[in-house]
């Protein structure tokens, strides 16, 4: 989906989700990401990136970020951001 230096530079906040309306009899979403920072984005400009599901679980990618957050929060036990305030959310480097 990106560059190496891009993915790593995501954080937590960076993600939220589209409902992608009248995509078949089920509920459909894609996962966008903001992509502000980066080697190829040098003037500021914000891009996005999207997935969506797959039904080939080896190759979905809302699954590998769910394997990818169970593991930080849940088998690492790394802190889960507070995420009272949205000043909060960008407090700390979420960004492993």
């Amino acid at each position: 989906m990106g560059r190496g230096e891009s993915v790593r530079k995501i954080q937590l906040p960076d993600l939220f989700p589209l409902d992608l309306e009248k995509e078949g009899v089920t509920p459909c979403f894609a996962t966008v990401v903001v992509m502000s920072q980066g080697k190829m984005n040098q003037h500021g400009r914000v891009e996005y990136g999207a997935f969506i599901r797959n039904r080939n679980v080896y190759i979905c990618p809302v699954g590998a970020l769910a394997h990818y957050l169970f593991m930080r929060f849940h088998i690492i036990n790394e802190p889960f951001p507070d995420m009272s305030t949205r000043k909060n959310w960008y407090v700390g480097d979420y960004s492993h």
